[in-house]
């Protein structure tokens, strides 16, 4: 009997982080070695649950996901640019992106999107968050609060 290569996830496309986190895991799902992506689809199965199909037996394909996530975040680094404190990049490995929440458009308008207040200073928050990281365990490594940890402000 083949084993089952759908891999449900309790993701809410509702919620901005879990719509997010489903977003990083698809990424993470192409990156893994493997067939490739003609063999791999994602799709939202309802508005509570995230599918992602591989080759890969769903319980291999969970592991490998979370443990290349925790391998990103683990390494996640920010370097602040020349501009306030939202300008900046976040850097992991050999993978380099901006703040997604920085406004591109040229003109001196504010972004759509507030990642920090005058007050949050990525380089302090980010370490505080990364010490508290825990290695996956299981699917309930999604839903991981750490209490008490510094806050990018939307908590």
């Amino acid at each position: 009997m083949k084993p089952d290569t759908l891999l449900l996830l309790d993701l809410d496309q509702r919620n901005l982080a879990h719509f997010l986190s489903a977003l990083a895991l698809a990424a993470l799902a192409e990156r893994i070695e493997g067939e490739g992506w003609h063999s791999r689809l994602c799709w939202w199965e309802d508005n509570e649950h995230f599918a992602i199909h591989t080759e890969h037996p769903a319980e291999h394909l969970q592991s490998l996901l979370y443990s290349k996530a925790y391998e990103f975040l683990e390494a996640l680094k920010w370097v602040s640019g020349l501009g306030g404190v939202a300008q900046g990049l976040l850097i992991s490995g050999s993978e380099v992106g901006l703040n997604p929440f920085t406004y591109l458009g040229g003109d001196s308008s504010r972004p759509p999107l507030r990642a920090f207040s005058a007050k949050v200073v990525p380089a302090k928050v980010l370490p505080e968050q990364i010490k508290q990281l825990q290695a996956p365990t299981s699917a309930l490594w999604l839903d991981h609060l750490g209490r008490g940890v510094s806050s990018w402000g939307f908590d």
